[in-house]
């Protein structure tokens, strides 16, 4: 069963992805391979963007940026979002 942070956490990346789909991107959906070593982060279908997305109390900006590069990286986009 998922923690009431992890159900936030879920329910802001599909409602950032239903945004993005509404607004500019239709194909724009959450993606569902989070944690993974490969991760490409948390949005799909924004060409050449991976977008990590957070939903918390207490910021860890600078462990998110190099999370969040590492995973532009592994999708091999050139743009990132955080």
């Amino acid at each position: 069963m998922p923690t009431a942070n992890a159900r936030k956490g879920s329910e802001t990346e599909r409602m950032v992805a239903k945004y993005l789909a509404h607004e500019a991107f239709p194909g724009a959906d959450r993606r569902l391979r989070e944690g993974r070593a490969d991760d490409q982060g948390d949005i799909d279908g924004v060409p050449y963007t991976t977008i990590q997305v957070k939903y918390v109390a207490k910021p860890a900006l600078q462990a998110w940026v190099t999370d969040t590069l590492k995973q532009r990286q592994n999708a091999g986009n050139p743009f990132c979002l955080l």
